[in-house]
């Protein structure tokens, strides 16, 4: 992850497309719109981006040694 600039340390500037996905679906999910130059197109953009999070969100989560043993098991 590559911090851009700090404004005020109250917030970093990071590039979005270079962070790990279960940071991008913390920000998808958690996110606060501070300025956008064209709502419309970021409202695009972020729906793709919310539409590829689902898919990935199940996938993104710790799973327990138990889960584990019982996916080996039946497969």
């Amino acid at each position: 992850m590559r911090v851009c600039s700090s404004l005020e340390e109250k917030y970093d500037i990071v590039i979005y497309g270079e962070i790990p996905w279960y940071l991008r679906g913390g920000i998808l999910e958690q996110h606060c719109i501070v300025y956008a130059e064209d709502p419309d197109d970021l409202d695009f953009w972020l729906s793709k981006q919310r539409r590829i999070w689902s898919d990935m969100k199940r996938r993104q989560q710790k799973a327990s040694v138990q889960d584990l043993l019982r996916r080996i098991r039946h497969s």
